[in-house]
């Protein structure tokens, strides 16, 4: 690859993730009708967008370094935000697979919506329960459900969104090699 489209796909990788914090830092806002520990985070889009269009090596960089800028800068500083951000990571394998089978694309997504829900479980008590010390009965009891509702069904709007908007994007004079 010469330096030419190196340096483009670096500036691509880095503009996407560039949106993927201000996407993040929007959802810094809480809308009154959802509750105090759900968020409408739609910062995923980009980076999954960058999976669509480019290479699942793309896409898990951007994530990484949005996932480490977000815990240093405006996060809780924890290992268990760091672990809930990263966790996006189980649409990686699951979404390049859909790139090459495209039929394929609902039952992958909702399989790497099932996994990511699973992984993000003790993480999500570990951070409410150990970090922000909420009681066990009160997370298990209400939040359990509603963050997995309510992230289960952001991660399914991420998909459709990401790829629509790929979808858009291919035609694109800028992001091509």
């Amino acid at each position: 690859m010469s330096k030419i489209l190196r340096s483009k796909k670096i500036a691509i990788n880095a503009m996407f993730a560039s949106f993927s914090l201000a996407l993040a830092l929007l959802s810094r806002v809480k809308a009154p009708v959802i509750g105090r520990f759900i968020n409408l985070d739609f910062s995923d889009i980009p980076i999954l967008v960058l999976l669509f269009l480019y290479t699942p090596y793309d896409a898990f960089i951007s994530l990484l370094a949005v996932s480490i800028i977000r815990v240093l800068t405006f996060d809780v500083y924890s290992i268990f935000i760091f672990l809930l951000r990263f966790s996006s990571s189980i649409f990686i394998p699951f979404l390049s697979l859909s790139k090459r089978k495209t039929k394929l694309l609902p039952i992958l997504s909702l399989v790497s919506v099932a996994l990511y829900l699973i992984i993000r479980f003790p993480i999500s008590y570990a951070h409410w329960c150990l970090v922000r010390a909420v009681p066990k009965d009160w997370f298990f009891g209400v939040m359990i459900w509603q963050i997995n509702i309510s992230v289960g069904l952001r991660a399914i709007l991420n998909i459709v969104f990401s790829k629509l908007l790929s979808k858009k994007l291919e035609k694109s004079v800028y992001l091509k090699d």
